[in-house]
């Protein structure tokens, strides 16, 4: 009987050892998803002006469609998915992107937090947002930054609801164990120069790091290894011709080798088809470069 007692109490003790473990961590979680972040704000006011919002217009359809539209496409009314809630899944809680137009939270923030929202990853409470790929916006020049938010505020209201963010006690966890993370980056100091607009690599390296090509097809662009990312393969192939013919394919058409049509919820090319040739030339430039497929000096 003393060894079953002793028995008893070693597990029990690993139950509390457990249980007090699980909600440290999702204590930890909870601060990180709501902690408030007092940081200072750059200064920033967009002046409306038609030249800054058509290129506004454009880096919201191939940057903020694809979340915050329907199909797609613009205005940035809000979105439908649930990104807590993965097909075949548990629920994390419910996530939607918010609905961008004066009928939605646009108007709870200035230009300069707008510009933190973007790049930084903070919300009007200064709450860490989820999911909003700051990782990749934070590479935005400050006239780009400025030209979608020109771009936002020119937009007609619309009436459409979201679901206020509520995470369960397992995305706190996952917080909490770092298996996944908040949107949140650290803070843009500087100024960020602007990069001439050309086919060039310098803009294909822009540009990419933007559309955040790296998070799917990984930083070498030889095959992604996110698991939290779909898995996108090794970009050598599509690019080992000197003209971007066949990757202008693939990136604005979906057409894979063979004409093997790719699917839109792992590569989004219904997205991408709004790239022009001057960006698909640079990205196809830079690409060849990083990847090997074009040697230094060419």
């Amino acid at each position: 009987m003393n060894s079953i007692r002793r028995l008893l109490q070693a597990v029990g003790l690993v139950v509390l050892a457990v249980g007090a473990l699980l909600a440290v961590l999702a204590i930890h979680g909870y601060g990180l998803a709501n902690g408030q972040e007092d940081r200072p704000l750059l200064a920033l006011r967009v002046r409306p002006d038609p030249a800054l919002r058509e290129r506004g217009r454009h880096l919201a359809e191939l940057s903020c469609a694809g979340c915050h539209g329907t199909n797609d496409a613009l205005p940035l009314a809000g979105g439908a998915t649930n990104f807590l809630h993965e097909p075949g899944s548990p629920a994390l809680g419910t996530l939607a992107a918010p609905n961008l137009t004066r009928g939605g939270v646009l108007d709870r923030y200035g230009d300069a937090e707008l510009g933190r929202a973007i790049r930084e990853g903070l919300d009007a409470q200064r709450r860490p947002m989820l999911v909003m790929p700051s990782n990749d916006f934070r590479a935005l020049s400050d006239r780009d930054l400025a030209a979608l938010i020109a771009y936002l505020r020119s937009q007609p209201a619309v009436a459409h609801a979201t679901p206020p963010r509520r995470l369960s006690l397992a995305a706190y966890l996952l917080l909490g164990m770092q298996a996944i993370e908040t949107s949140l980056q650290r803070p843009v100091e500087q100024p960020v120069a602007a990069v001439p607009e050309g086919p060039t690599p310098a803009y294909g390296e822009y540009l990419t790091s933007v559309l955040g090509c790296a998070d799917c097809h990984g930083s070498d662009f030889r095959g992604g290894r996110n698991p939290l990312a779909p898995r996108g393969p090794d970009l050598r192939p599509a690019l080992l011709s000197p003209t971007p013919a066949r990757f202008a394919h693939a990136l604005r058409e979906g057409l894979g080798s063979g004409d093997r049509r790719l699917d839109p919820a792992q590569m989004p090319w219904t997205v991408y088809r709004r790239l022009n040739d001057t960006e698909v030339a640079a990205i196809h430039q830079y690409l060849r470069r990083q990847t090997g497929a074009l040697g230094p000096g060419r």
